[in-house]
């Protein structure tokens, strides 16, 4: 017996370190693999990841099934390759359904397992769900296996769209559930494609996830009349709908001595993808589409005739085809084209308008094709679910509707005396303006560059913007008028002493400079003081464009953290209240506490993986400074509705018995607020003050510094140059000693207006 366990041991031994040889001689750094358990070629998000990461000199490997050919980008670049995994038999007619299902998902496991394993180890694993099975456990096993960081990205739920045709109930549908919540929560990163995803793997799944919307590639663009005219007659070669009077025109377009113009007589040209599936109800389209021929039959509203292009394949596709040759419509044409993919941005950028028929199985996802019409500028029509107002706007970036009959009146009032109605052109206008700035606001997919860094790669050069305030009124009793405003060197220090380097954020500017100081530092601490929030162009002012930027830049899946202390932690309330009053006048100045905690407080970004000794420290010992006039209470942050905003962790009570909230979150982005002051622990020591300076109150409020500089590790934004980082860093500025004048500071950085004067372009 003790023989055998021996040997067993010994060989154990001996496949553990053949394993971490293997691992070692194998592992690639710079590789990134995307998995696709679906056509690589209609996968356009993990194309664009691909390229995305190539550009940051990645090797990508993407593996996936073969089908419609990748992205001409895709194929001509060197340092991203496809890896197609062998389509399982086809054995739904000559198995019952269950046993095809299990022999095509034992077939999948197998292919992709062996497939991963055959390659070069990467860095990261990227696999887009869905589908979940098999995908999700066998990249979990692999990354698992082979010590490599398993990332999700979520683009729907596949039990929803299981539930599509099995029904919710099924035992698949609540497998692949239990599936989805249980790897999702195993994964070293989530990201996905709504902040209404977002917040339903959080609230549900207890799953933290990136938000990283769709961004259109470089291909969907508006293109020239004479482009469109090329487009319209290689088109009218296989299909005659497209043909013109003449040979050298279009249905649409024309030549003449002057150049290509645009017939005056032309019909509408309304398009829409679809993977015809049951996600999209094409009956709403061709219903409307005969309640337009209708209308055109009984000559109302001066209406044209109508050409539907709907592009896209899938198993629901010859179904609806016979339908539509049913029809005989005299007005109406619709026609199904095959298009190669260079030739399908050039379809969107031809048409009037484009319709989108996207349900969304879960509500939580938005259609890629959207954004591939807005990249365009094709004003769009969608049908409506509980997330598209995240990208659809009614009436300023498209139309909205909910029924076929909705549908039919917006065809209507689009074509209604085309094409010369006067305020169908302007609200086109304004639709394709509004375009222009939502493609803007859509962040490139080279975030997730900053998603994918592993513990090594974070950010080692952290930069915390702080922002000034007013001069405090004793400071300028003893330099009367000479300076604008300050930052009390004890923050400085505080930032300094956890490893990152500060900048000062100016009060007074507009959101064009906070917009390009926040797009250069890795987050932000407001600090205390004892200024107003209702000063013109002051601290207030301030703080309310960083929080809204703040908010724009983790939506757009870029992490950025905001730290308030004191004055900055009732900043922080008062600006998601949108400046409305809302504190209480507090008795706290002077004492040192222990914190009061709530009981789900260890839920928290801030005290999740707080060190045992740090917590106990808190708990127990009157380690946190206190000196505030003011306090934000629980009954104060209800009747400014930010309960569902902010989590609370601690309370506690004031001289006078009134209790006040001493460290809360936000629950959807990283700003923390705490009412005390761990940097007067570390760096202010003013006799006459009750600071805390003991070996834990020295500990705990180490630990706030940390915390804070950690989360902005996780930040990657830099300055554009070294020179200008160099000339913006606080050490441009002297520091003052300006306790014997009577501060509550040790020292004070000082600043004069014209300290701003290299900011001025921006201001």
């Amino acid at each position: 017996m003790l023989i055998a366990l021996g040997l067993t041991l010994s060989l154990l031994s001996v496949l553990l370190i053949v394993r971490k040889w293997y691992l070692r001689r194998f592992r690639c750094s710079k590789i990134i693999r995307l998995v696709v358990l679906g056509d690589v070629g209609r996968s356009p998000r993990m194309q664009y990841h691909a390229m995305s990461f190539a550009k940051q000199g990645h090797t990508v490997e993407i593996v996936g099934y073969p089908g419609s050919p990748p992205l001409q980008k895709i194929r001509e670049n060197a340092q991203i390759s496809v890896h197609h995994l062998r389509p399982p038999p086809e054995l739904q007619n000559s198995l019952p359904r269950l046993l095809s299902y299990t022999v095509k998902v034992l077939w999948q496991t197998a292919n992709l397992l062996w497939l991963l394993i055959r390659r070069p180890i990467p860095h990261s694993l990227i696999m887009q769900n869905p589908p979940a099975i098999p995908t999700m456990p066998v990249t979990w096993f692999y990354c698992v296996l082979m010590e490599v960081q398993f990332v999700i990205d979520w683009h729907n739920y596949a039990h929803s769209i299981m539930a599509l045709s099995l029904g919710k109930d099924h035992a698949l549908v609540r497998l692949a559930k239990f599936i989805e919540m249980t790897f999702g929560r195993r994964a070293g990163l989530n990201f996905c494609v709504s902040n209404a995803m977002r917040l339903d793997l959080l609230n549900r799944w207890g799953i933290k996830a990136g938000h990283l919307l769709d961004r259109p590639g470089e291909q969907f663009r508006s293109i020239s009349l004479a482009e469109k005219h090329e487009f319209l007659l290689k088109l009218a070669e296989k299909y005659d709908v497209f043909k013109g009077p003449r040979k050298d025109s279009s249905i649409f377009t024309e030549c003449s001595s002057n150049g290509v113009h645009l017939s005056p007589k032309r019909p509408g040209f309304i398009v829409s993808s679809t993977s015809w599936t049951e996600d999209e109800d094409f009956s709403i389209l061709l219903n409307a589409l005969q309640e337009y021929e209708n209308a055109c039959e009984s000559g109302e509203s001066n209406l044209p005739d109508l050409i539907c292009v709907i592009t896209g394949k899938g198993p629901l596709k010859d179904f609806y085809i016979a339908i539509i040759d049913l029809k005989k419509w005299r007005h109406v044409k619709v026609v199904t084209p095959w298009l190669e993919n260079e030739d399908y941005p050039k379809m969107l950028a031809s048409a009037d308008l484009g319709v989108c028929l996207h349900i969304s199985s879960s509500g939580l996802d938005l259609p890629m094709k959207v954004l591939d019409m807005f990249g365009c500028g094709l004003p769009v029509c969608a049908y409506n679910f509980d997330c598209l107002s995240e990208l659809v706007e009614h009436n300023e970036n498209g139309l909205v509707f909910e029924n076929e009959t909705e549908l039919a009146q917006q065809l209507k009032t689009w074509f209604h005396d085309f094409p010369n109605n006067e305020t169908q052109r302007q609200l086109e206008e304004k639709f394709r303006q509004n375009l222009v700035l939502t493609h803007q606001l859509i962040p490139s997919t080279q975030c997730l560059v900053t998603l994918s860094m592993r513990d090594g790669e974070l950010n080692d050069r952290p930069i915390i913007g702080i922002l000034t305030q007013e001069i405090d009124y004793h400071l300028n009793l003893t330099h009367p008028g000479q300076y604008h405003s300050y930052i009390a060197a004890s923050y400085v220090k505080f930032v300094e002493g956890a490893g990152a380097r500060p900048v000062p954020i100016w009060i007074g500017g507009n959101d064009s400079y906070y917009e390009d100081v926040l797009s250069k530092v890795n987050g932000v601490l407001w600090p205390g003081g004892s200024t107003y929030f209702n000063q013109s162009d002051g601290y207030a002012d301030a703080g309310a464009a960083i929080y809204r930027i703040a908010k724009k830049i983790n939506d757009r899946g870029e992490y950025f953290p905001i730290l308030g202390i004191c004055l900055g932690f009732e900043l922080l309330t008062y600006v998601a209240a949108n400046g409305v009053e809302h504190r209480n006048v507090c008795f706290s100045q002077n004492q040192a506490l222990a914190l009061e905690f709530k009981p789900d407080f260890n839920k928290s970004n801030l005290f999740q993986y707080a060190p045992s000794d740090v917590v106990e420290i808190l708990k127990l010992e009157r380690v946190t400074a206190n000196f505030h006039m003011f306090c934000v209470t629980e009954e104060g942050l209800r009747s400014v509705n930010l309960t569902d905003e902010f989590r609370v962790m601690s309370l506690n009570h004031d001289k006078m018995g009134q209790k006040f909230i001493s460290t809360l979150e936000h629950k959807n982005y990283p700003f923390y607020g705490i009412q005390f002051h761990p940097e007067k622990n570390l760096y202010e020591w003013k006799t006459s003050k009750n600071i805390p300076h003991g070996a834990d109150a020295i500990r705990v409020a180490q630990y706030f510094a940390d915390f804070f500089i950690n989360e902005a590790r996780r930040n990657t934004h830099r300055f554009s140059s070294p020179q200008e980082e160099e000339q913006s860093l606080m050490y441009n500025y002297p520091v003052t000693y300006t306790a014997p004048q009577g501060s509550a500071f040790l020292q004070c950085y000082m600043f004069k207006k014209n300290d701003r004067s290299f900011h001025r372009n921006v201001l």
